[in-house]
């Protein structure tokens, strides 16, 4: 394209961004969402099977769909499970990224998928997911999924189960030895699942509303079961012990407990909202908005409970919104990513306990830090912040490290957000030593490495023989929202084998910026800020980017939007 056509279709940017001019903030991130998606190139979707004997297909991209990437789930000794803001995507054989745009019910039915996926979680054959959307701006469960081996082999046979919610008369429930009182929760609006773990013989599921909430897998019907948690003002809550009970009309019901979600000042407990589970052998952890609970899962499945919050124990603060287990060397460790809730002097950090909660520390190099996530290997801790990700041995100290690029291959790809949302070690049989998976609002990438020198980055690429830019329109202020947007990415294809020139001028055909990159020295992404050489924002309005290599030029039209 030259820079006549350019200029000559310019009149109808100018248009755009005069309209765009007039929104509201809020306004500005929907138009911008809007046009990116009507500028982006078409994913083609083609027909597959996890199990080449099976011959019922069903619809995958060989692609991801979207680089809002936000958990990660080790599976099988090849298999990466991703929960993603547009469905499920996996990487086979570390190498191959596919997103699934429908899944093949048990009744052979294809049903399409492209909710985002709010929790992930595994145990040997088995997996389960959740879907979560947005309507009327409040989050919305839209149920869980589950399959496994059959046969020997993986294939894509789901069990869709809806989002659990209850009848308005379900006020009482069973559980241990008799009943408890309860609020039905009637809808699945602020009710999706945050979390899930496979343990005691159960699948649990936390969620804010729902609660804390377990399925045996092994019994056909699937039936959910809500599980009382302790109340606010309760330290040892035991429903395995007899005098736990009193007897009302013939029937056996917890004495003096109500569970309630809601606010203690509309009657009820925030250690009722859930948002994070851990499960192993006989013991079940649980993070709310008021600490975390330990339970011994006792005969016929009733739990006594132990409840940990701030400031009595030593937790960094009561929103606990990701747990972890660590075991070595006869020690076992259970890490809490904590986040302050409604005490002003609580904190965001990392806690964690060698006694089973008796005592807690906290780690202080990640006080005041945004932690989403923990993970544990062996001697090896992992913590995903929104400034990056944090790395500790039993022999090192805590170290944070920065955004992912490619620099041994050249491919030029990068990570353009220190926001790690999920971060995992990967040990097993197909690594020849331990590599970090991150996930990231760019993208997911596995580590060569634990140091990560260098870095495999899987991103969602709309069409790899195209030089484009993206997101176009471009807002270089969105990235204190969202995390990641705040550059505008060059795709060059395979044009650009090692080195690159970028210009960029503006309407009036003057250069406000100029850079060159190489791949070869490790400059990562093609990529703009939307500053001049002086490092001043540019105005809004329409850019003409001249991306220039040894073997030709391209030119590309940018509209920027502040």
């Amino acid at each position: 394209m030259s820079i006549s056509d350019l200029i000559s279709t310019s009149i109808n940017y100018q248009k755009i961004i005069r309209f765009i001019i007039r929104f509201t903030s809020l306004e500005i991130l929907i138009a911008l969402a809007f046009l990116s998606m009507m500028t982006a190139q078409t994913l083609n979707p083609t027909l597959y099977s996890l199990d080449p004997d099976n011959k019922t297909k069903v619809l995958k991209t060989i692609a991801l769909k979207t680089n809002q990437v936000t958990e990660i789930e080790l599976y099988d000794e090849s298999i990466i499970w991703l929960g993603t803001s547009r469905g499920l995507a996996m990487i086979d054989d570390l190498s191959k990224v596919t997103t699934l745009d429908s899944l093949k019910l048990s009744d052979g039915i294809n049903e399409y998928y492209e909710d985002a996926v709010s929790a992930i979680g595994s145990k040997d054959s088995q997996l389960m997911f959740a879907g979560s959307t947005i309507t009327d701006g409040i989050s919305v469960g839209t149920g869980l999924y589950l399959t496994g081996y059959i046969n020997d082999k993986i294939i894509p046979v789901w069990e869709v189960l809806e989002q659990p919610i209850d009848a308005p008369e379900d006020s009482l429930e069973w559980f241990g030895l008799g009943q408890f009182r309860c609020l039905p929760i009637t809808t699945p609006f602020q009710n999706l699942t945050y979390d899930i773990a496979f343990g005691g013989g159960y699948i649990w599921i936390v969620s804010w509303a729902g609660g804390l909430r377990r399925m045996n897998p092994y019994i056909d019907d699937y039936v959910w079961e809500r599980i009382p948690l302790p109340q606010d003002n309760q330290v040892v809550f035991n429903t395995c012990d007899d005098d736990a009970y009193i007897n009302v009309n013939g029937e056996l019901i917890l004495a003096d407990y109500y569970l309630n979600p809601r606010d203690p000042s509309d009657g009820g407990n925030h250690n009722h909202k859930t948002f994070s589970v851990i499960s192993y052998g006989d013991t079940i952890w649980v993070g709310t908005a008021n600490g975390v609970n330990r339970g011994i899962i006792g005969d016929g499945g009733c739990i006594d409970w132990v409840h940990f919050s701030f400031p009595v124990d030593g937790l960094a603060g009561n929103f606990v919104v990701g747990l972890a287990v660590q075991d070595w060397e006869g020690i076992r460790t259970i890490w809490a990513a904590t986040v302050n809730a409604d005490n002003p002097e609580e904190n965001r950090g990392l806690s964690y306990t060698t006694d089973a909660g008796l005592s807690w520390e906290i780690v202080p190099e990640l006080l005041g830090e945004r932690v989403f996530n923990v993970s544990a290997q062996d001697s090896i801790i992992v913590v995903s912040t929104e400034t990056g990700y944090w790395i500790k041995t039993d022999l090192s100290a805590w170290e944070k490290f920065n955004p992912a690029v490619n620099s041994i291959t050249h491919s030029g790809n990068e990570i353009l957000t220190p926001i790690v949302y999920d971060a995992v070690i990967d040990a097993r049989s197909t690594t020849s030593s331990p590599v970090i998976w991150i996930a990231t609002p760019d993208g997911v990438a596995r580590s060569n490495d634990l140091r990560g020198f260098d870095w495999t980055i899987f991103q969602a690429e709309y069409d790899q023989e195209e030089v484009y830019a993206y997101p176009n329109p471009f807002s270089p202020l969105v990235h204190n929202q969202i995390g990641s947007d705040g550059w505008v990415r060059f795709h060059t294809g395979d044009k650009a084998i090692s080195k690159l020139t970028m210009q960029i001028y503006d309407f009036q055909l003057k250069q406000v910026y100029r850079k060159n990159f190489d791949f070869v020295t490790g400059d990562g992404s093609v990529k703009w800020n939307g500053r001049d050489n002086r490092g001043d924002l540019v105005a809004n309005g329409v850019y003409f980017v001249r991306l220039k290599w040894f073997s030709g030029d391209h030119w590309v039209k940018l509209v920027v939007v502040k």
